[in-house]
């Protein structure tokens, strides 16, 4: 079963991120999180402590994601899609490298939530999230950093004659470089596989 792997675009109404706060993370957004996630200190010591695991006190060296919209117009996102006879996968780097869609072609219906818009919220770390798809985090509460950022992405291809889509970034708050590999397995029609490296 061969798998087809194209570069393209994927067109929907969006809502412009511009650049990023010059100002420090002053407020300490992860700390804030952190508060409101474990009921801010309504609770045990000892379960806020392990309700808090995860939370990261800032998000400095990143600066805030706060500068964005509400005016839906057209935008062109950079799109790799991975396709077989049975599903069609869109992955879209330029939003943290989030599977935007998996379209299951026998069944003809999407397996995850599509989001026909792409319209930022204040709700992840640095402030714009947005719905839809598969997103990844590497072990943060709140969200992953890049989330709304471009991620890296290169197509691979083993001597065994498979072709795989990495995307890949640096994490500076933790110092970790991590990368997640799509590719369609062979063990069953309907086998989408990733993994993810740290």
């Amino acid at each position: 079963m061969e798998t087809k792997i194209t570069k393209g675009v994927y067109e929907m109404p969006a809502a412009a991120v511009y650049e990023c706060s010059g100002l420090p993370d002053i407020y300490s957004n992860g700390r804030l999180k952190r508060e409101s996630f474990v009921g801010g200190g309504n609770i045990e010591e000892s379960l806020a402590e392990n309700l808090g695991k995860g939370f990261v006190k800032t998000i400095l060296p990143y600066a805030m994601q706060d500068n964005y919209d509400r005016i839906k117009r057209p935008r062109k996102f950079i799109s790799v899609t991975l396709e077989n006879d049975y599903l069609k996968a869109v992955i879209l780097p330029e939003v943290g490298g989030r599977v935007w869609s998996l379209y299951d072609k026998k069944r003809r219906r999407e397996l995850l939530f599509k989001n026909p818009v792409f319209q930022p919220c204040n709700f992840g770390l640095r402030g714009a999230w947005t719905a839809g798809g598969i997103e990844f985090n590497i072990g943060m509460m709140g969200h992953c950093v890049h989330t709304s950022d471009t991620v890296f992405c290169t197509l691979n291809k083993y001597k065994d004659g498979r072709e795989t889509v990495k995307i890949y970034e640096y994490e500076r708050i933790r110092g970790v470089a991590w990368s997640i590999e799509f590719y369609f397995g062979t063990s069953r029609i309907d086998d989408f596989r990733f993994y993810i490296y740290g």
